[in-house]
């Protein structure tokens, strides 16, 4: 995954390489967006299949890392809590982004919009669960050392 992601960086930073002798860091900054969507625009005119199938893995590669990473698996209920909150929080995301989708975005565009959507998606819920986590293990220190300090009394 690393190799992939290094690959993708690198192709995404390095579009217009070949023109950059003389830019300003600002218009290097300014056209690279620009060239990498038109990149884009041509691969999927080339081999469509090929390129939504390595964009989607990207994107869903990157929020499968985030998901790893900030929500943790160690307690039983993380995954219920998980599928609750994804499917009841989902209702203020989706329907809109789908609104957008079906209403804006041409037909041929719509998987990287909607892999897009999806990453923001699995950061909002990473963050929730990481949030949460926090709080939780924030509290467990300070309940430990009331209750010790609540027992410390009566066995003296």
């Amino acid at each position: 995954m690393l190799a992939a992601g290094t690959f993708a960086l690198t192709k995404l930073i390095t579009v217009d390489q070949d023109y950059w002798h003389g830019w300003t860091l600002y218009e290097i900054l300014w056209y690279a967006p620009q060239h990498n969507w038109s990149a884009y625009e041509e691969a999927l005119k080339t081999n469509p299949v090929l390129a939504k199938m390595v964009i989607s893995g990207v994107v869903y590669s990157v929020g499968d890392w985030i998901a790893q990473e900030l929500i943790p698996f160690q307690d039983w209920w993380v995954v219920p809590v998980k599928v609750a909150f994804d499917q009841t929080a989902g209702w203020k995301l989706w329907p809109f982004a789908h609104l957008v989708t079906y209403g804006v975005i041409p037909v041929e565009q719509r998987l990287l919009w909607v892999d897009c959507v999806e990453l923001i998606w699995v950061t909002i819920l990473s963050t929730y669960s990481n949030e949460k986590s926090e709080a939780r293990i924030s509290e467990a220190p300070a309940e430990a050392n009331s209750s010790s300090s609540d027992t410390g009394p009566l066995e003296k």
